[in-house]
């Protein structure tokens, strides 16, 4: 279409693949590597047929943020070079596509894995602190807020709100940073990025509706990659045994029955979770949200707000993260949504898309 106020808005999902990608001198590569690929592919297909295939389909667009592997050695001194220069440039680039075409997404997904999805939390935060303003993603500007971000010097330069982003779901794979090998193990402390000082990160008031996280149950002493720890209590984010956990999980929350009885037992099998999270206090959102959905709703998306509900109530009643805390955020975003039933999700972006040099995108 040519012009902005007909250009469709897309469902986007952005897939951020480890950074500096290793294809290994030998044509061989760890297999704990080789599977974090694999699971973002996979977990971006089912997502792309989910959305595209709802009776109400959704334009999706699937854009890979990647560099071309290089047949080096993983962790290498090579690897580590690379893996500095891409934590900035790949960073820079989702966060001016996000930019440039705010008001055209109307709901974005992100899948990352390894190095990807340390960039991705770290992103995250950096949303929280500076918003998605186009000035802050200039080439002289982002790199000093980007690593003041990092290292916890920052200091925000403006308030980001839920609903000033609309990104649904974040899905981590292994956040992890690559485990120094050979000549970068024995010079490590000369050649250690400053990055690999923060490997920690805190989950909670992440600009997502919700995450998932997975990391390796099996071996804890990984002689491959370095697993980030990810700290505090959210209502809104989970941990996973694997990627297919995960899409067990996508594929119930994308999965809205038609219309009519099966449609209402859905409503009411989530209505009365919500309640039984709130405790069955007494609650005017809750009422307004109930009322709201006795009616069939054609456009699917109408249901998006009570399933991410869902998984926050789920959370709440199945993990050790009911806390005093955590049912005071859940109580909020349930008045919040309850007071924006039926409204447009604020900020929807637009733009244009434009390709760049270092990234591979798929439709």
């Amino acid at each position: 279409m040519s012009t902005s106020s007909t250009r469709t808005r897309l469902t986007w999902i952005a897939c951020v693949l480890p950074l500096a990608g290793i294809s290994s001198s030998d044509g061989r590569l760890f297999k704990e590597v080789e599977q974090i690929y694999s699971d973002v592919h996979k977990l971006q297909k089912l997502l792309h047929d989910k959305l595209s295939g709802l009776s109400t389909p959704e334009a999706v667009y699937s854009v890979f943020y990647s560099t071309m592997r290089m047949k080096k050695r993983y962790g290498g001194v090579t690897h580590m070079y690379q893996l500095e220069e891409d934590m900035v440039n790949i960073a820079n680039d989702l966060y001016l596509d996000l930019c440039s075409n705010k008001k055209s997404i109307k709901s974005l997904y992100i899948i990352a894995g390894e190095s990807g999805a340390y960039l991705v939390l770290r992103l995250l935060k950096f949303m929280n602190d500076h918003g998605v303003d186009l000035k802050n993603g200039m080439p002289d500007t982002f790199p000093r807020l980007w690593y003041n971000s990092i290292y916890g010097r920052d200091e925000p330069t403006s308030s980001q709100s839920e609903g000033d982003i609309h990104i649904r779901y974040v899905i981590l794979i292994r956040p992890s940073l690559p485990l120094p090998q050979g000549f970068a193990h024995a010079f490590w402390r000369i050649i250690q990025p400053a990055f690999y000082q923060y490997k920690d990160s805190n989950i909670e008031d992440l600009p997502c509706r919700f995450l998932w996280w997975t990391a390796c149950e099996t071996d804890s002493t990984s002689n491959v990659v370095i697993d980030m720890t990810l700290k505090g209590a959210s209502c809104r984010a989970t941990k996973m045994s694997d990627a297919r956990a995960v899409g067990e999980k996508l594929e119930q929350a994308l999965n809205i029955p038609p219309q009519g009885d099966r449609r209402r037992e859905f409503v009411y099998s989530i209505m009365a979770n919500l309640a039984k999270a709130l405790d069955y206090s007494s609650n005017d959102a809750l009422r307004k949200i109930e009322e709201w959905y006795k009616g069939d709703h054609d456009d699917l998306a109408n249901y998006n707000d009570l399933v991410d509900l869902h998984l926050e109530a789920q959370e709440l009643l199945g993990s050790n993260v009911s806390t005093d805390t955590t049912r005071d955020a859940f109580r909020k975003h349930l008045k919040s949504i309850a007071d924006n039933l039926g409204m447009p999700a604020k900020a929807k972006w637009s733009g244009h898309q434009e390709k760049s040099q270092i990234r591979d995108r798929v439709t």
